[in-house]
């Protein structure tokens, strides 16, 4: 009997493990085909198999996997204009990778395009704060990052000036300056 409980422990968690390897295989395999699908700007497809491949990653109960299958969910509901649906999907990867501590760079992705989906609903002023913590790493990003980042602050430096929010509207403006300069520094070398 003393050897009769170990036994059923292991056997249980092997079978747990055989149960979620199939799902995760087809949850990379629906994340493949969702990134196929943006690409070719299929939209209500990539839906439909960006969600196919959140549901299967619960099942494996990875953090980090979870939380870039909210947001690859997130971006193709912000491109078919959901973006009360989008603005969830990326609260609940932002909170994943706080959680998890993630590199600054990872969080703030999922900050812009948070401030991205409330300004597609014209909150403004609730994605200000948002944007705001992205101003000391967007040097960070890419040049294609940094082009769209400038485009989104010079969007809410414009909103912001109409809403009395003048001082965090110019640090908007200047950091939107300041990243297109970098890029262009940069070019010139």
């Amino acid at each position: 009997m003393k050897f009769f409980f170990p036994f059923i422990l292991c056997i249980t968690t092997l079978l747990s493990a055989c149960a979620n390897a199939p799902r995760q295989f087809a949850s990379n395999d629906y994340a493949a085909d969702c990134q196929r699908y943006q690409r070719s700007k299929n939209f209500a497809a990539a839906e439909y198999e960006c969600y196919a491949a959140l549901t299967n990653v619960d099942w494996g109960n990875n953090p980090k996997i979870k939380s870039q299958r909210l947001f690859n969910l997130g971006i193709v509901k912000q491109e078919l204009g959901k973006f009360s649906e989008a603005e969830l999907l990326f609260k609940e990867s932002l909170q994943i990778e706080e959680m998890l501590s993630s590199p600054r760079k990872a969080v703030g992705t999922r900050l812009v395009e948070l401030s991205s989906t409330l300004a597609g609903q014209d909150k403004w002023g609730e994605g200000a704060p948002h944007l705001e913590k992205v101003l000391p790493i967007a040097l960070q990003f890419s040049k294609q990052e940094r082009s769209r980042l400038s485009q989104l602050l010079l969007q809410y430096h414009r909103h912001l000036t109409t809403m009395n929010k003048a001082v965090l509207a110019k640090q908007f403006k200047n950091t939107a300056a300041m990243i297109v300069d970098n890029d262009t520094y940069t070019f010139r070398k």
